[in-house]
């Protein structure tokens, strides 16, 4: 099943809290500045379900301990260098000229922190595609784990996931942690902590 979905952007104006139009939408980045990248993938449950990424940027640290050569304009450029895997750039130090390349040793890549939450879905193929493609690799992800794998056959009926299935698209996508969320409330305490169980299992 496909969706199409118009998200709208509005300024909201205090104090009257009207809403100004800011335009429209159509994906996959719903928010992004200097701190965070927040993507959206939209997931079928019989209904459209949203599915969030919450990423931040990579960054270059500079390790200033085993350079030779004191910090400066220039490390912002072998930075900037280093990041679009440019070695052969010139980085002008101190009235000499050095290849970016030579200075890479003295940058490390910091990956940004990527954080997913997974809500009401169809424990598809289709659905799992998605999941692994925005989560890929992922530091931690809340899914939805709704049924025991007992009641496989009630949470496809009722579009929902279940133990093994969110456990093992978790798996396939890399994520780092995975954290089982949103049970039917039928279950007890002790049949959530069986999913729990499950899920780790799967895992």
């Amino acid at each position: 099943m496909s969706y199409k979905i118009s998200i709208f952007c509005v300024l909201i104006v205090a104090p009257k809290w009207n809403l100004q139009l800011m335009g429209e939408l159509d994906g996959p980045i719903l928010y992004q500045n200097e701190a965070v990248e927040v993507k959206f993938t939209i997931l079928d449950h019989g209904t459209p379900s949203i599915a969030y990424s919450f990423k931040e940027p990579n960054a270059v640290n500079f390790q200033q301990d085993e350079a030779p050569f004191a910090p400066g304009p220039w490390v912002k450029m072998a930075k900037a260098a280093f990041l679009a895997n440019n070695p052969e750039i010139l980085i002008n130090i101190q009235g000499q000229d050095y290849p970016a390349g030579e200075l890479f040793p003295y940058f490390r890549l910091k990956t940004g922190y990527h954080l997913g939450v997974v809500m009401d879905h169809l424990a598809s193929a289709a659905n799992h595609d998605k999941i692994m493609k925005t989560f890929q690799n992922a530091d931690q992800v809340f899914i939805e784990t709704y049924y025991l794998n007992e009641d496989k056959a009630l949470a496809l009926q009722n579009r929902h996931s279940y133990a093994q299935a969110s456990a093992e698209v978790m798996r396939k996508a890399g994520v780092k942690n995975a954290t089982p969320v949103h049970f039917s409330r039928r279950y007890t305490e002790e049949d959530i902590q069986l999913i729990q169980q499950q899920f780790k299992a799967a895992l």
